[in-house]
């Protein structure tokens, strides 16, 4: 993500995905204390909408390998 787009807001932890053939999608949510399963459609429909956000927003992967070997050259 780009550092000028400042705090994601919604994004507390990390969170995936997943999608099984004939199966409805089911999401982890990550927090500081746990993790949550669950596969209810508003909790879906809510990682869906933010990982939409995510997606849109971030740096195609040509910038960001730019970027890590920007960082690189700078710790070593």
């Amino acid at each position: 993500m780009p550092l000028a787009l400042g705090v994601t807001t919604g994004i507390l932890g990390g969170f995936v995905i997943a999608q099984l053939p004939g199966s409805m999608d089911t999401v982890y949510i990550q927090s500081a204390m746990h993790g949550h399963v669950s596969n209810r459609p508003e909790d879906v429909e809510a990682i869906h909408s933010r990982y939409d956000t995510l997606r849109a927003e971030a740096q195609p992967q040509h910038a960001s390998i730019a970027l890590i070997r920007e960082a690189e050259k700078l710790w070593t």
